[in-house]
């Protein structure tokens, strides 16, 4: 049989019944647009508000991390470290950590580990208070409250955010150490001043960390020393130019750790390094 094609019918030859009908399809039909229209813009506000307040809240982070570092470092020496005035901003300021490295130095890079590092007794606080006490998504980097001795602790672990946009602020270049070839080698120190005093750390070893696995000691004893936790890092975690007689029971760690990209609720990312040197 030859298929026909049914002619459509105008608005003239309509009955008053399908007019009333179309009439209504189309007011429905323009209905649902005038909604859909209307949830885009909505979506469209709240993407663009959300992604202006990450970069307002990390501008006024960023300045307020440069005027404790004007109040910090009051002259041009880059090392002459004022403890006492970072304190005057925040009393439970501990010291103050910061990148070396060539493109650090000669100013190649816009952002680098360059922060103020706060302890009080909790592992809360911080994630969303800046230096100067107001609420910032950014927070500061904070000690560990369980490290009874502070960054003087035999494994003192700083906590920060992985930053990724904008930026890649806080702790967001940590997982450069093992993602990026050839980072370890352009930034394997870091000055980390504890109090009034200077100390320069190496970077020996990175990778994830189960929340609850051997990572997470912060005391040790004769049934597992500090050499028993080294070992371990040894056989878990990616190490870099650092052999393992180089460690003992006087050793000081420090792990910047931060939350893995994408996120893991049982893991975190952790750049290791240890004390070489001081003033």
């Amino acid at each position: 049989m030859k298929k026909t094609n049914k002619k459509k019918k105008t608005d003239i030859e309509l009955t008053p019944e399908e007019a009333a009908k179309k009439k209504k399809r189309n007011k429905i039909s323009n209905i649902v647009s005038i909604i859909t229209i209307v949830i885009c813009v909505i979506v469209l506000a709240i993407s663009i508000y959300k992604i202006s307040s990450v970069y307002i809240e990390y501008r006024v982070s960023k300045n307020e991390t440069n005027a404790a570092k004007a109040a910090a470092f009051t002259t041009d020496d880059d090392y002459d470290f004022d403890y006492a005035s970072l304190l005057e901003q925040n009393s439970e300021a501990v010291g103050w950590i910061r990148m070396k490295g060539d493109a650090v130095e000669n100013g190649d890079v816009d952002i680098n580990i360059d922060y103020p590092i706060v302890q009080t007794t909790d592992n809360e606080k911080y994630l969303d208070v800046s230096i100067n006490g107001t609420w910032n998504a950014l927070g500061t980097l904070f000690v560990d409250y369980r490290c009874a001795a502070g960054l003087n602790s035999s494994h003192a672990l700083i906590w920060g955010h992985n930053m990724v946009n904008p930026d890649d602020a806080m702790f967001g270049y940590i997982n450069k150490y093992q993602d990026e070839e050839g980072f370890y080698e352009k930034y394997p120190y870091y000055d980390v001043w504890i109090g009034e005093t200077h100390y320069i750390y190496k970077v020996f070893a990175c990778g994830p960390v189960d929340v609850g696995g051997f990572f997470f000691t912060f005391s040790f004893t004769t049934e597992y020393s500090l050499t028993d936790w080294i070992a371990d890092v040894y056989d878990n975690m990616q190490t870099f130019d650092t052999d393992i007689s180089e460690f003992d029971e006087d050793s000081k760690i420090i792990s910047m750790v931060a939350c893995l990209t994408p996120l893991e609720e049982d893991r975190r990312f952790a750049v290791l390094m240890y004390r070489v040197e001081d003033e």
